[in-house]
């Protein structure tokens, strides 16, 4: 091989290095925050564009009672979140109570996972874990909610597909049929029967915080790395919920071990306002408790809840009318004074909350209604700090 030809290779292979760094890191960057860019705008759209607003209400004309008249510091206004008087009217303690949300230990049928929408979805930057997940089954008529397993895909799936629906119909009209939501939401009684579709479970935690005979409640504004709602404020934490790992072995107290609920309350709590990671992965741990004594924050909250010094209250449930949520609504109160002072000094965001800011508002900050007035909560949250807000009033 002459001179020539040893440049040409060289030549040739530092180039082809140089347009693949190019592509990679110029090119697939450019295209990225493109597609980003008007995915995000389209979600924007979907969460907050008055003609989704108008479609629903025009669906639900015959049944508009199912949707919750939410009254936030005196001001009521109708949102798009279905519920009855049954299920907006609940005060259960969850800390006493074990049966508040049951798991149905039965097959679970093999739901489809929409891959290639997973893949778009972690293109633009969201960050999902296929994990174990908890999907609605039935409710009961004394207001228990029966759940089974299946994976966090399978739910995503379901979600993502009525959000498409919803936003086709209302705001690009490129077809009439509701097939979807026909089958899922047509009505509050619908929602809740028992139907072959994973629909997710979910829950909006109020904190409500007290220093010095002033309540605060903790409000956040959503990562656009999250599934749903990026860019919309919400209760802090937001997640959806997941079963108790069954490799237990753990010498936790029996009154604590099946209450699937609580378990996930405190789980996210230490996660979301302490940035606690290692929660994200927490089937791999031997104790599926272990952080009930292990993490200081969760140590104090259920010393705390055992004392009576904090509260955690069960106050409704319903269903995101854009895209088939099902939420519990429910409220951490923190009476104690050193506590609630502990909390509003270390906590901590994590990656679901935008900017890593917790804010702390005071219950009655024209803030919340300014944010209540222009629809800037999150559905599942308004629902939920309108419920808490009237329990609050019940304590000191």
């Amino acid at each position: 091989m002459n001179g020539s030809e040893w440049f040409s290779l060289v030549f040739g292979t530092i180039l082809g290095i140089v347009l693949t760094e190019v592509y990679e890191k110029i090119i697939v960057r450019f295209v990225r925050n493109k597609y980003r860019t008007v995915v995000l705008k389209n979600r924007f759209k979907l969460y907050n564009d008055d003609a989704i607003r108008d479609f629903i209400f025009r669906y639900y004309g015959n049944n508009f009672a199912d949707l919750f008249d939410c009254e936030i510091l005196g001001v009521t206004k109708r949102i798009l979140f279905l519920t009855n008087k049954t299920w907006s009217e609940l005060n259960i303690d969850i800390y006493e109570s074990q049966d508040i949300l049951k798991l149905i230990n039965s097959p679970s049928p093999q739901y489809k996972v929409n891959n290639q929408m997973i893949k778009k979805r972690s293109f633009i930057g969201q960050r999902l874990f296929d994990d174990d997940a908890l999907y609605l089954s039935r409710v009961t008529t004394d207001c228990k909610i029966e759940s089974k397993k299946c994976r966090f895909y399978q739910k995503l799936t379901l979600i993502d597909a009525l959000e498409r629906e919803t936003f086709s119909v209302a705001v690009r009209k490129f077809r009439k049929r509701t097939k979807l939501r026909d089958a899922t939401l047509k009505t509050f009684q619908t929602a809740i029967s028992t139907k072959n579709y994973p629909v997710s479970l979910g829950c909006h935690v109020v904190l409500i915080i007290n220093i010095d005979g002033k309540k605060y409640v903790a409000l956040e504004t959503r990562s656009n790395q999250t599934f749903t709602y990026g860019g919309s404020i919400a209760s802090v934490p937001v997640f959806g919920m997941v079963p108790i790992p069954q490799n237990q072995n753990s010498t936790i107290g029996d009154n604590l071990k099946e209450n699937v609920l609580l378990y996930n309350i405190l789980k996210e709590y230490s996660e979301e306002l302490y940035n606690r990671d290692s929660l994200e992965k927490i089937a791999n741990r031997t104790d599926p408790f272990w952080f009930y004594e292990d993490l200081s924050e969760t140590h104090s909250l259920i010393q705390s809840l055992q004392e009576k010094k904090s509260h955690c209250r069960f106050l409704g449930y319903g269903f995101d009318a854009i895209n088939g949520l099902s939420i519990l609504a429910t409220m951490l109160y923190i009476e104690d004074d050193m506590l609630s002072k502990s909390i509003y000094k270390n906590c901590n965001a994590n990656w679901e909350i935008d900017n890593d800011s917790i804010m702390f508002y005071s219950i009655n900050d024209h803030a919340i209604l300014d944010y209540h007035n222009n629809s800037k909560f999150q559905n599942g949250t308004a629902f939920a700090l309108a419920l808490a807000l009237k329990a609050i009033s019940n304590y000191k």
